[in-house]
């Protein structure tokens, strides 16, 4: 991840969004998934980053489930370097719980 642009960038749109217009993005998110709740995760922390905040990468956030880790490694790629998410959810479908894994690419006006 480079440094963020704060006057520009799909990162920056997504986490404005996430801290100021969270309903708009939850309903967003729920029109989208048919979700019923929706929960973030806060993001890791990164001491070397400016403002000490990370990204999550690959599955990092499940080291405890070796059961997705490898589901995970079963279809995506062991070369080059895992994905990189803006933000992670979960979601709650039909009563059941998902993983929301968002790299944000969409421009601003798309939630609005």
């Amino acid at each position: 991840m480079g440094v963020m642009n704060i006057e520009y960038g799909s990162e920056f749109h997504l986490l404005r969004y996430m801290g100021r217009h969270r309903n708009r993005l939850n309903e967003a998110v729920a029109k989208a998934t048919g979700a019923e709740e929706i929960e973030w995760l806060d993001a890791p922390p990164d001491t070397g980053k400016p403002w000490n905040d990370g990204e999550w990468k690959g599955l990092r956030f499940l080291d405890d489930r070796e059961d997705l880790q490898r589901a995970w490694r079963a279809v995506w790629p062991a070369r080059g370097n895992p994905p990189n998410w803006d933000a992670l959810g979960k979601v709650r479908t039909a009563g059941a719980w998902e993983w929301l894994l968002v790299e944000a690419k969409a421009n601003e006006q798309e939630l609005i």
